[in-house]
């Protein structure tokens, strides 16, 4: 199924998307914000033309979620399937096949949120056990933290203070999240939401990489 949906991202809630990314964990919890966020979101009478952030969900050859914020663009991977009935959309465990309803999100979110800082089993386990976990939330969390999410930004950045030709061009791609792997691709061009979905799309003719030249 080929989906491309796109979400206005109310003001107030546009932090919670858009904090620095900057470790596997905080992309895990940002996938299952995102869940919780759509499934209200299809309730909701969110006006488009009042804020200044957005959520795109596409699914073809590829599944990613894409953010927009003014000149900033970023994406990651999602492992779970998606479908479209009317106007709603519902994931399911890959592992399971069942529905991610709002409940079991919320255990994610929940026992994410009590890892803090690192993968600790040992945490994961004891939030596990809780007695108000749904049994079905460890087989959820799994997919996505044993998932590479491809995490990508574009950034157009202006600020003199940083901008410098060689190692901060005006428009560039950082790639990955950490500053152990993190490394940027200048660009000649300014990019827009839907030139940043075609450089990820397997389905697209591919970009290429050219020597910086003045």
């Amino acid at each position: 199924m080929k989906l491309n949906i796109n979400y206005p991202i109310p003001n107030w809630l546009s932090d919670r998307f858009f904090n620095p990314v900057r470790d596997h964990l905080s992309c895990c919890k940002l996938i299952f914000e995102v869940l919780n966020f759509v499934y209200v979101a299809d309730d909701a009478n969110i006006d488009k033309d009042r804020v200044n952030s957005f959520l795109r969900i596409e699914v073809s050859q590829i599944k990613r979620f894409f953010f927009s914020l003014e000149d900033k663009l970023f994406s990651i991977s999602f492992p779970f399937r998606v479908e479209e009935k009317g106007n709603r959309i519902t994931f399911y465990s890959g592992i399971t096949g069942l529905p991610i309803n709002l409940e079991l999100v919320s255990d994610c979110l929940s026992v994410l949120h009590s890892v803090k800082n690192d993968f600790s089993l040992e945490v994961l386990v004891d939030s596990l056990t809780e007695p108000d976990i749904l049994p079905e939330t460890w087989n959820v969390i799994k997919e996505v933290i044993f998932f590479e999410t491809g995490y990508i930004r574009y950034d157009h950045d202006p600020d003199p203070a940083r901008l410098c030709e060689y190692n901060h061009p005006l428009n560039h791609l950082d790639i990955f999240y950490s500053n152990s792997a993190t490394f940027k691709l200048g660009l000649y061009e300014r990019h827009d939401a839907e030139t940043f979905s075609s450089i990820l799309d397997r389905g697209t003719n591919c970009h290429y990489l050219v020597t910086y030249s003045k």
